[in-house]
């Protein structure tokens, strides 16, 4: 069971402040509708009670000139999960459609129903480039590939190179527990044959061994710079090289120039890993993604 709250209101203006300030705290689900009256659901994972404090210290300093009513209710674990369904909306990318509802579409479906974590949906930055850019990087290559995607979360980006390389393996490797249950639901969902490994080292992978049973190795990263620069200093230290490399999670200072942001990276972050890569650079809300082509 999930204890529900729901904040009934009457000036819509203030839903985007509400919505705002209930997805900093711990909210599994937001959900919005233009009911009379309109109402935001909420499902919290914190102690019901720490939960109200922080809301109701919110509505007094913010919104106490407002008519707001707050109730609560319970609904299963089925009903849960249909408003994930229900409240989710599809997002497009050059190739794929991120959706909770299974169907038929022009574009390839990846069947996505997870609320846990933001990057898990396809809408930040990082790894929307990544599904923009994904076909045309990979389809080339042999459909006997291994594809190791460190920093899985969702499982969204297995998902979409699984779809693209039918015959491939993939391994998704992630730490954080629950999101990666989650990712293997949405292995099922799509019917896709992915291996999940709950790590938070790259070297839980055997390298050497892996990369000499296969023609062709793609390295799929999508974590934050600092996990990033760990994960490619032990590739160089050892020696270990990728027919394709998707680095993403890198912001850029507004300030730097790209190509000297790069160079900077390789050289400080990566030690000169990407030297050996003719690599293209991709940019989106001061997001960057580099993807490489080893150098034969």
């Amino acid at each position: 069971m999930h204890r529900v709250i729901n904040i009934c209101f009457t000036n819509l203006e203030i839903s985007k402040k509400l919505i705002t300030f209930l997805s900093l705290i711990n909210t599994k689900l937001i959900a919005f509708k233009t009911f009379t009256p309109p109402t935001l659901t909420v499902i919290t994972d914190e102690k019901y009670s720490i939960f109200l404090n922080k809301m109701y210290s919110y509505f007094f300093e913010n919104l106490k000139h407002l008519d707001l009513s707050i109730y609560n209710t319970y609904i299963t674990q089925e009903e849960y999960e249909q408003m994930v369904i229900d409240y989710t909306e599809d997002i497009e990318t050059k190739d794929f459609i991120i959706t909770p509802r299974e169907g038929n579409y022009d574009k390839i479906p990846i069947y996505i129903r997870s609320v846990n974590f933001a990057e898990g949906t396809g809408a930040h930055p990082t790894t929307r480039m990544i599904l923009d850019n994904l076909r045309t990087s990979v389809e080339k290559l042999t459909n006997k590939a291994l594809v190791i995607d460190y920093g899985s979360g969702s499982g969204i980006l297995s998902i979409a190179v699984k779809k693209i390389l039918l015959n491939s393996k993939v391994i998704s490797i992630e730490i954080n527990f629950k999101s990666l249950l989650e990712a293997i639901q949405n292995y099922k969902l799509n019917q896709t044959v992915i291996y999940p490994c709950l790590s938070n080292n790259i070297q839980i992978i055997n390298f050497t061994k892996i990369i000499q049973k296969f023609n062709t190795c793609i390295l799929i990263i999508n974590v934050p710079l600092n996990v990033l620069e760990t994960s490619i200093k032990y590739l160089k230290k050892n020696n270990f090289y990728f027919d394709i490399i998707i680095l993403s999670g890198i912001k850029k200072p507004k300030n730097e120039e790209l190509d000297s942001f790069i160079q900077k990276i390789d050289k400080e972050n990566f030690d000169n890993y990407l030297i050996n890569y003719k690599t293209e650079i991709y940019t989106l809300k001061d997001w960057v993604m580099i993807i490489g082509e080893k150098i034969k």
